[in-house]
C-alpha cells in the first residue's frame, strides 16, 4: 500500500455565518433524513447560528409527550399544594416551587421515555 500524507488545514466549506473557511465546527439536524451539514469557523459563529435556530424549535415526539405529562403533573401539584392552579395568584416563592416541580417532572418523563427505547 502506498501511503500518502494528506494536507492538514481547514476544509473547503465556508462558514455559513461569515463565509470564512470552516475549522472543524459543524451542525446537522439529526432527525432530518436529507440533513444539510452547516460548517462554521469558530464557536462564536456556532453560537450565532444556534441562537437564530432556537427561535424555531422542533420538538421530538418524546419531548412533546414529556411536556404534556409534566404539565398535567404540575397542574395536579399546584392544586394539591396551593389549593388552586391559578399561576397568576401564586407568590414568587410559590411560583418557583411550581416551576421546579414542572422541570423535575419533565426531565423524569424524558428519562422514562428514553429508557423505554433502549433495547438492552
Amino acid at each position: 500500500m502506498n501511503a500518502r500524507a494528506l494536507p492538514v488545514g481547514p476544509t473547503c466549506a465556508p462558514c455559513v455565518i461569515c463565509a470564512r473557511a470552516s475549522r472543524g465546527f459543524a451542525f446537522s439536524q439529526p432527525q432530518d433524513r436529507k440533513a444539510t451539514t452547516f460548517h462554521f469557523c469558530s464557536n462564536a459563529c456556532v453560537e450565532i447560528f444556534m441562537n437564530a435556530r432556537s427561535k424555531n424549535v422542533t420538538l421530538t415526539p418524546a419531548e412533546d409527550a414529556a411536556i404534556e405529562e409534566a404539565a398535567m403533573g404540575a397542574g395536579r401539584y399546584a392544586s394539591a399544594t396551593f389549593g388552586h392552579a391559578d399561576l397568576a395568584a401564586l407568590s414568587k416563592a410559590e411560583y418557583l416551587l411550581y416551576a421546579a416541580q414542572l422541570v423535575t417532572l419533565y426531565t423524569e418523563a424524558l428519562r422514562r421515555l428514553a429508557s423505554e427505547q433502549v433495547p438492552f
